[in-house]
Order: structure tokens, then sequence, then C-alpha cells
């Protein structure tokens, strides 16, 4: 909780189809959402106005930790999806994961996460995106 009483999650993906609908209910909710956006913008329009945002590379743990701090729960959102071969994907969809699990694994009293995926995943042979 926060001084005020809101409780906060913490949103990777804040700017995509999903994520922009999902932080605005969680703020309409009465949740702060923190949304970690790409750490060469200060600002980015396609997140909904009431969250807030901060600069946090999916791979750059002192960020994610920061990012986290105090965090009621996480919610990784973030996801690549278009590409030409398994590299194009793995920063957001291995990477980045892999990532916010270790940073909640050095926290002291680490949030829950909640992993968003696709039905994709289910069929790793269609693509190296389902891969």
């Amino acid at each position: 909780m926060t001084r005020d009483g809101q409780q906060t999650v913490v949103l990777t993906g804040a700017s995509g189809f999903i994520g922009r609908r999902l932080a605005a209910h969680l703020s309409e909710a009465g949740y702060r959402v923190r949304a970690a956006i790409r750490p060469e913008r200060d600002h980015d329009d396609r997140v909904p106005p009431r969250c807030e945002q901060l600069p946090a590379g999916l791979t750059d743990p002192v960020a994610l930790e920061k990012a986290i701090a105090s965090c009621a729960a996480v919610v990784y959102c973030a996801g690549s999806v278009r590409g030409r071969g398994p590299q194009d994907f793995e920063t957001a969809n291995v990477h980045g994961v892999r990532a916010v699990v270790s940073a909640l694994e050095r926290s002291p009293e680490p949030a829950p996460l909640l992993l968003l995926s696709s039905l994709a995943a289910s069929r790793p042979e269609l693509s190296d995106y389902a891969r």
C-alpha cells in the first residue's frame, strides 16, 4: 500500500493492445498503476493518463528493482509478436520475463506475478513467436 491507501500494480507492456486496456481498467478499479516503459522514453502517449510512467528496460535489473519496489503485484504483459527469427522475440518474451522474476526474487517481500501469454504458446511448432 502507499501512503494514500492505494495498492500499486506494476505493469509491463502498458502501451500495447492489451496492456493499455488493462492499465485503464486497473486505474478505474482504484489501483495505482506503475507502467514500466521503454528506457529511451520519458513519456509514452499510448499509456493511459492516470498511470505513473517509469522508464525501465525489460532486462535492466536496477530499473526493474526500482519499478517493483513496494508494489502489491506485477503483471507482465510485454511481448514481441512480430519478428523474422527467434532472436527477435527473446528480449521481451524470454529475457524480460527472467529479469522480472529475478528482480522479484531479490525483493525482501516479493509481490505476486501474473504472466500474460498467448494461446500460440500451447502450439510451439507453429512459429518462432509461439515457441
